[in-house]
């Protein structure tokens, strides 16, 4: 690190980063989805991003709610964007 940059960390001066293309960003996306809590449910949820060629990176389903037997499935995909044209 040089001084300068030195000087500009220790001051909290933030320099220009150069921008990257939408090809060179990953990023991870959350997909949340109500289900019904019964046998069955997850399977077609998580075979549907398969078919489209993304990895569920986690999933994460909240307890489910007494009155209407409802969850939260949360589900965590890394994929690279692909911008097509």
């Amino acid at each position: 690190m040089s001084r300068k940059e030195a000087a500009s960390a220790r001051t909290g001066i933030l320099r220009p980063h150069p921008r990257r293309g939408m090809h060179d960003v990953e990023t991870r996306y959350y997909v949340p989805v109500a289900v019904r809590d019964q046998p069955g449910v997850l399977a077609p949820i998580t075979r549907s991003p398969g078919d489209h060629d993304l990895t569920i990176a986690a999933a994460n389903q909240t307890e489910a709610n007494a009155h209407d037997q409802s969850a939260e499935l949360v589900m965590r995909a890394s994929s690279f964007l692909r911008v097509e044209g």
